[in-house]
């Protein structure tokens, strides 16, 4: 039962990392006129609420459309207007609450 059980749940982990890849990489495909994606290497990152800190620091940012941070590959994806903000300012941003960056 027990064995069932973790197979099972395996299935289901597998399953919602497939759609959320596909989710992100349906949104990462639609870059509008003027935007433009990094990606970042984010250090540091010990627990997955840290993902929710990083998100929320280059969401604040003007001129970021879309941020998406992968707690297991360390990395956030981020869709931006570079006009309006750099990657630099990006880095900064992740490094002022404990998480360095650099861009991949």
């Amino acid at each position: 039962m027990k064995r069932e059980f973790a197979l099972s749940a395996v299935c289901v982990s597998l399953l919602s990392l497939l759609l959320f890849s596909s989710h992100l990489n349906a949104e990462l495909s639609k870059l509008e006129s003027g935007e433009d994606k990094a990606i970042l290497k984010v250090e540091k990152m010990s627990w997955t609420a840290c993902v929710v800190a990083v998100r929320n620091s280059l969401r604040k940012l003007e001129g970021v459309e879309y941020v998406e941070v992968d707690y297991d590959a360390e990395e956030a994806i981020v869709i931006y207007l570079p006009e309006v903000v750099s990657t630099r300012a990006m880095m900064q941003a992740t490094a002022n609450i404990g998480f360095p960056s650099t861009e991949k």
